[in-house]
């Protein structure tokens, strides 16, 4: 695949291989289920990446999407990452879905994003082990741009949702 330098979109359940698809710099929209990479910086060269879909546990960090600065929707599935600021910086970034992200407890980046429309946070599975905390959605409320917050299933350890209050834009709310 690597050779493939004009592929914009790429569906891919494959564990292996992923840090060598660098050269892929047309690639617009990206899902990977089972991608056993640490972090995203060796891809750091997606830079027309608009959308992106990582599945499964393999990838720990973040590091490395602060270079897709087109960036509009970001999905993940049973990811444990647990750092958010990578994000912070990705000015066009409207939509954010996480499903099982046990490892996320900081919202503080997600309020630096002035595009962030849509932001869903969603326990997958019935354990206690996949109870979601989040410390606050405090940093949601300079997320001036927010219609939807959909947090199924996570418990807010301050338990305020009053922040939400003051976002203009916002017409739906599931905590």
């Amino acid at each position: 695949l690597a050779g493939l330098t004009s592929l914009v979109l790429l569906d891919c359940d494959a564990p292996n291989g992923w840090s060598k698809l660098g050269t892929l710099t047309a690639l617009e929209a990206v899902t990977a289920v089972r991608p056993q990479v640490a972090n995203l910086k060796a891809l750091r060269t997606w830079t027309r990446l608009r959308s992106l879909t990582l599945g499964n546990a393999g990838v720990k960090s973040l590091a490395g999407i602060e270079a897709f600065h087109q960036l509009e929707r970001l999905t993940l599935f049973l990811v444990r990452v647990g750092d958010l600021s990578p994000i912070a910086g990705l000015s066009r970034l409207a939509e954010i879905v996480m499903r099982g992200p046990t490892n996320v407890k900081d919202l503080t980046p997600l309020g630096q994003l002035p595009a962030l429309r849509r932001l869903e946070i969603e326990r997958v599975g019935i354990g206690a082990r996949d109870d979601i905390h989040v410390r606050s959605i405090k940093p949601l409320a300079s997320a001036a741009a927010l219609e939807e917050v959909l947090l199924p299933g996570v418990s807010i350890d301050d338990g305020d949702v009053t922040p939400l209050i003051g976002l203009p834009r916002l017409r739906r709310v599931k905590v």
